[in-house]
């Protein structure tokens, strides 16, 4: 079956992502083709210069997840890095995109780059598209607030704390997945039991301190407090999410969770004593609660 694609690294996937990737399932949708997502797994800068990637604003999993869930019929992980990528720009429109993907249509940004070298830009794809008989559409930069919509806009307003920006602009919440693992129980020992997942090695590690959040186990969304970070003052642990959820009881230990980030409380701090510690933890669930209470009495959905 002919294919409409949709070309990128989609890291975040944002609202210039969303906006690319839904051109091209109304055209698929309208012309009778399978819409596909094309992308490199790992990322290119992980294949081409290790040393200058990023951290990541999102696993591979949840990339191909909210792509996804935006309505497209595939998304093509594409796993040959190497060798894909030494290709000249010619010959990845026609051996790849033409001759093994049956491309009709594809669409990719303004800043889009490809072949061996990076050597192939929008301007190039639209040329070789047009003389391999594929239609080629190229969108423009998208803005908000009179700034570019990007990955690395985002990867700035993560590590600022701004995760109600970095929601803002995005397709989906920051959402960070993991399954639950056993710690040492400290939390439930102060009187505030808390979900511990390991945060990726590959991700950007948002801003460390206290969020108010979503936490969702299997198929059930629970309000919840959660730092990000090293707990500093009863442990310095490896950085990771500790979820704290209201209304919760269970024991999850290797159950899948996901922790969605609404709101920045608080930079993580290290205090004087466990007194301290549980003080400022009960502020910040009370500030949690009324969070929500708001969100409830105007009817706005947390997403």
């Amino acid at each position: 079956m002919a294919t409409a694609i949709a070309l990128g690294n989609f890291d975040g996937v944002h609202k210039a992502h969303e906006f690319l990737v839904r051109r091209m399932t109304a055209y698929a949708s309208r012309m009778g083709l399978e819409s596909v997502v094309y992308l490199f797994v790992p990322h290119t800068l992980t294949v081409l210069r290790p040393e200058a990637a990023p951290g990541f604003l999102m696993t591979s999993a949840m990339k191909m997840r909210r792509l996804t869930e935006i309505g497209v019929d595939r998304v093509h992980a594409e796993e040959r890095g190497k060798e894909i990528l030494s290709l000249s720009p010619e010959a990845f429109v026609k051996n790849i995109l033409k001759d093994e993907l049956d491309a009709a249509y594809v669409a990719a940004g303004f800043n889009y780059r490809f072949g061996k070298q990076a050597a192939g830009d929008a301007t190039l794809l639209r040329r070789l598209c047009e003389e391999n008989g594929i239609r080629c559409e190229i969108t423009n930069r998208i803005e908000s607030g009179k700034e570019t919509i990007s990955s690395t806009r985002l990867r700035k307003l993560l590590t600022a704390g701004e995760i109600e920006a970095v929601n803002a602009l995005s397709f989906a919440p920051y959402t960070l997945t993991g399954v639950v693992e056993e710690g040492k129980k400290l939390g439930r020992e102060i009187g505030f039991p808390t979900l511990n997942i390991q945060i990726p090695r590959e991700l950007l590690l948002p801003r460390k301190g206290v969020y108010i959040s979503r936490t969702r186990i299997g198929n059930k969304d629970y309000k919840s407090v959660t730092n990000i970070g090293q707990n500093p003052t009863v442990e310095r642990a490896v950085p990771r999410a500790e979820s704290h959820l209201l209304d919760f009881s269970r024991t999850v230990y290797g159950e899948e969770a996901e922790i969605t980030l609404l709101s920045f409380l608080r930079p993580e701090q290290q205090f004087a004593d466990v007194g301290t510690l549980c003080r400022q933890i009960r502020k910040d669930t009370e500030e949690t609660k009324l969070y929500f209470e708001r969100k409830d009495l105007y009817g706005t959905d947390t997403d």
